[in-house]
C-alpha cells in the first residue's frame, strides 16, 4: 500500500536514520545544534559510569581518551578539583570516576600534558590531586621530570620525613621513568649527591624497583653519604639482584665485594646476599672467610650466598668449603679441555659422558652452560634434551638464552625439557 500522507514518510524515515532525524530537529530549530562542551562529555562518561556501574572502566577511559586533545584541562581540573564538572559545587568524584580520569590522562603523551602536571603536584593541592600526578609522571613523565619530582617530595623543613603515602607514589613514579628510559640513571646519580637525605632514601628505594642492572650499577659504584646510607644501598642492591639479568656486568661485583669490609654487620650482610644472588664466584673466597662473623647474620647471609653461587649445601664450616672450591678447581683445571673436545668431537657415547660429567659439577655451572650453549645447538634431539636436563640439574642461570631457543624446539621431548629446565631455574631465584 503506497504512502500518500508525507507527515508519516517523514516519521518513518526518522526512525530508520538518525542522521535524518537530527536534521529534522536541526532545522526545526532553526540553526546548527551546539556541540558538546568539554565539561559536558566529562560529566556524561563518569556520570553513566556511577549509573551503569557493569560498565568496565576502560571502555569509560576509552571513550574519554578518543574525544581528543580538547579535553585534557578539564580532565585535569576535575582531578584539580575532585568534582564533578558542570554541576553544582561540591558534587565530588568518586574512586571509580577518579580512576576513569586518570586513566584518561594516561593515554596522551608527556608534551600533551604540557605543565598541567606541575599544578596537580603543587604543594597547596590535595592529597588526591598530588598522588594522581606522581602517577601520571610514573606513566608518560621522562627523565626531565626526575628533579620535578623531588621538589614535588621535597618537605619544606629540609630534615622532615616526607609523607609516606606521597613517597610511595615518588618510588612508583621514578621507577617507572627509568624502565622506559635508561638515559635517567646519570641525573638520578646527580639527585643522589644533591638532595637531602630523606629524598636520597626514596630515591635509592626506587631504583630498587627498577630490575635494571644499571640501577645496581648505580647503587654499587658509589658510598653512601655515612653508614645508614650505606645499608640503605647494598638493601636495594640485595633487592635488585633477585630480579637483574644474569650474568650482569663484571663491574658490579667488584664494587659490591668492597661492602663486605664494612665494619657494619647490616651492610655486609646485605653485600654478601646480593653477591649470591648474582652468582659472583670471584667472592667465594671472601664468603667464605665471613663464615665465622662474630655476628650471626653475616654468617648466615655469607653462608646462604655460598650455597647459591657454588650449588653445594655444605655446613657453615669455612675449612670444609675451602677444601671443597680446591677440589672443584683442581677437576676443572684438569678437565675442562678434554670435555670441550669431547663435545666437539664425533663420539655419542663421549658427548653424553661429558654432558653427565659436568652436571655433577654445580661449582662450574657458568663454564658448563657456556660450552654446552657452544656444542649443541646442531646436535641431535636427543644430546640436546640431555643438555637440558644437566642445565636443569646445574640450575644456570646464564643458559636461560640457549633453554628458551630450545624451548621453540621442532621436537616436543627437546622442547618440553627445556621449559621445565627454564622454570627450574627462575623458581630457584630467590
Amino acid at each position: 500500500m503506497p504512502i500518500t500522507d508525507p507527515r508519516f514518510a517523514l516519521v518513518m524515515l526518522a526512525a530508520i536514520s538518525p542522521a535524518f532525524a537530527e536534521g529534522i530537529a536541526v532545522s526545526q530549530s532553526g540553526g546548527p545544534s551546539r556541540a558538546r562542551t568539554p565539561d559536558a562529555a566529562i560529566r556524561e562518561v563518569l556520570a553513566g559510569s556511577t549509573k551503569d556501574p557493569a560498565r568496565p572502566v576502560d571502555a569509560c577511559i576509552g571513550e574519554l581518551a578518543s574525544a581528543g586533545h580538547k579535553l585534557i584541562p578539564n580532565l585535569v581540573d576535575v582531578l584539580a578539583s575532585g568534582e564533578l564538572p558542570g554541576g553544582t559545587q561540591g558534587e565530588t568524584i568518586d574512586a571509580r570516576q577518579e580512576e576513569i580520569v586518570l586513566g584518561a590522562l594516561e593515554r596522551f603523551r608527556r608534551g600533551d600534558l604540557k605543565g598541567r602536571v606541575e599544578a596537580l603536584l603543587d604543594a597547596q593541592a590535595r592529597p588526591a590531586a598530588r598522588r594522581g600526578g606522581y602517577r601520571l609522571l610514573g606513566a608518560v613523565g621522562d627523565r626531565e621530570d626526575l628533579s620535578l619530582l623531588c621538589r614535588a617530595l621535597r618537605p619544606s623543613d629540609p630534615d622532615a620525613d616526607p609523607d609516606r603515602e606521597e613517597a610511595a607514589c615518588f618510588r612508583a613514579a621514578v621507577a617507572g621513568i627509568l624502565k622506559r628510559d635508561e638515559l635517567g640513571y646519570p641525573l638520578v646519580r646527580a639527585l643522589l649527591r644533591g638532595e637531602p637525605a630523606p629524598i636520597r632514601y626514596y630515591l635509592i628505594d626506587a631504583l630498587a624497583e627498577t630490575g635494571s642492572s644499571a640501577a645496581l650499577e648505580l647503587l654499587g659504584s658509589e658510598p653512601g653519604t655515612g653508614p645508614e646510607e650505606g645499608v640503605s644501598r647494598m638493601t636495594a642492591c640485595a633487592r635488585l639482584a633477585a630480579s637483574v639479568e644474569l650474568p650482569v656486568d663484571a663491574t658490579i661485583p667488584s664494587w659490591i665485594r668492597v661492602h663486605l669490609r664494612s665494619e657494619d654487620p647490616m651492610e655486609v650482610s646485605a653485600a654478601a646476599e646480593c653477591l649470591g644472588r648474582i652468582e659472583d664466584y670471584e667472592s667465594v673466597s671472601e664468603l667464605t672467610e665471613l663464615l665465622g662473623h662474630p655476628h650471626p647474620d653475616v654468617g648466615r647471609a655469607a653462608l646462604q650466598a655460598l650455597r647459591t653461587i657454588t650449588g653445594a649445601n655444605l655446613r657453615p664450616d669455612a675449612a670444609r668449603w675451602r677444601s671443597w672450591v680446591l677440589a672443584e678447581e683442581e677437576w676443572f683445571a684438569g678437565s675442562s679441555d678434554r670435555i670441550a673436545a669431547d663435545l666437539a668431537g664425533s663420539s655419542p657415547v663421549k658427548k653424553m659422558a661429558a654432558i653427565a660429567e659436568l652436571a655433577g659439577h654445580p661449582f662450574h655451572r657458568c663454564e658448563a652452560a657456556r660450552l654446552l650453549a657452544r656444542a649443541l645447538p646442531h646436535e641431535t634431539d636427543e644430546l640436546q634434551r640431555v643438555g637440558c636436563v644437566a642445565l636443569r640439574q646445574l640450575r644456570a642461570s646464564s643458559a636461560l638464552p640457549f633453554l628458551e631457543a630450545c624451548a621453540e624446539s621442532r621436537s616436543k621431548a627437546v622442547a618440553d625439557e627445556a621449559r621445565a629446565a627454564i622454570e627450574t631455574i627462575r623458581a630457584a631465584r630467590p
